[in-house]
């Protein structure tokens, strides 16, 4: 028989690998994110631009988030995450080149981030579905919990150790690094045991629109979605402005904004043990909703503060509630639908999230009409009034 408890998922084959390689990817995600946002923001000194670096890194699941999910259900998921490390290790030597050659070439950098942005489709998608294919839907919530305390952990290390490299050496530096560990993540990918796909073996826009259709018509999930779209608008784009807030509010250069970085991992480390020792809780509706309220606190008392510690200490709270929407999101949605669709369940998600390309944008315009604190506090405004309307009108989401 199976353990139970926090750590059962470790008694099944396979999860050890799979949680191992998502740290990795995790770790080499932190590291690029930090050196693109410090790069744009010290060539360009916009805040919008640096808004938009981050827009394109989640733009392209918009239209790849479906596809990718598809691509889940069709193929091994092992395979599929294995591809995305091989992928992204591959547009991070370009990057590498790239500054390495012309620092200033930003249009470039940011095709490339965007290139890059499909294989964390890719990624998403078969390592939600492929969750319960390894452990069992029962202990879906605490392996989920646990491989996001791995790569939210890992982004301590990750944005420390970027901040450093920036400082010490250059942003190149951080991307030849960050593709060797992409490439290893890519490859231990392969030894996670997958389940035979469930396709039906029609091309594979047929299954995209089929799966979409049939999941869509499911209340909760379209609830589920609908509520991603906001968050990732309101909420999650903040971390486009970590850069602009960490140099013109706080004035701690290139380590501060490491700092920083590395508050909000270990915020979303604290989250992720907290929400595994949970177990298979009941009311994950409602603890969604009540995290995607604190979230918009969080970002309110963050535009507000002028002070590197207090400002630390938030970020770390913004970090649980990245982290517990994530979590809570996904398990909500696997629990939702068959597992023939959970990696078109995904990937439905993983479109949610390239709709929030636009909150950086807004992010970052608001940011350089009236300051980056107002930007922040506005956005938290409104994510706090998003989470008591839902509570208010969505009875069964609520109840979920």
């Amino acid at each position: 028989m199976r353990k139970t408890g926090p750590l059962a998922a470790f008694s099944y084959p396979g999860f050890g690998y799979l949680f191992g390689s998502t740290v990795l990817f995790a770790f080499a995600m932190s590291l690029e994110q930090v050196a693109v946002g410090w790069l744009v923001l010290d060539e360009t000194g916009s805040a919008f631009l640096t808004g938009v670096a981050f827009a394109v890194r989640i733009g392209p699941n918009l239209i790849f988030g479906p596809i990718s999910g598809a691509l889940a259900d069709r193929h091994p998921r092992s395979l599929v995450m294995a591809s995305a490390g091989a992928i992204k290790a591959v547009v991070l030597v370009l990057m590498f080149v790239l500054v390495s050659i012309d620092r200033g070439a930003i249009a470039l950098l940011l095709l490339l981030v965007a290139l890059g942005g499909i294989s964390m489709s890719l990624r998403t998608s078969a390592y939600g579905a492929i969750i319960p294919d390894v452990v069992g839907q029962t202990n879906t919530l605490s392996a989920t919990s646990i491989g996001n305390l791995g790569q939210r952990g890992i982004g301590i290390a990750g944005g420390l150790t970027a901040g450093f490299i920036i400082a010490g050496v250059s942003p190149a530096a951080v991307f030849i690094l960050a593709s060797v560990i992409a490439l290893f993540a890519g490859a231990g990918y392969t030894r996670v045991r997958s389940l035979a796909p469930q396709s039906s073996g029609r091309h594979v826009w047929a299954e995209v629109r089929d799966g979409l259709g049939l999941i869509l018509a499911v209340p909760i999930v379209t609830m589920l979605l609908g509520l991603m779209i906001v968050v990732e608008i309101l909420g999650f784009s903040y971390m486009s402005l970590l850069p602009v807030l960490a140099e013109d509010v706080l004035d701690v250069g290139p380590e501060g904004l490491g700092a920083l970085t590395s508050a909000a991992a270990a915020g979303s480390l604290i989250g992720m043990a907290g929400l595994a020792m949970l177990g298979d809780y009941r009311r994950k509706g409602a603890l969604l909703l009540n995290v995607v309220f604190g979230f918009g606190v969080f970002l309110i008392l963050l535009g507000a503060s002028n002070i590197f510690a207090i400002s630390l200490l938030v970020v770390g709270g913004v970090g649980v509630a990245t982290a517990l929407v994530d979590t809570l999101e996904w398990v909500l949605l696997q629990s939702s639908v068959p597992r023939e669709l959970r990696g078109r369940a995904l990937g439905a998600w993983s479109a949610t999230t390239g709709v929030g390309w636009v909150g950086p944008l807004i992010l970052g315009a608001i940011a350089g009409i009236w300051g980056v604190q107002a930007a922040l506090a506005a956005f938290g405004i409104g994510l706090a009034a998003t989470a008591i309307i839902a509570t208010l009108t969505l009875p069964r989401l609520r109840q979920g």
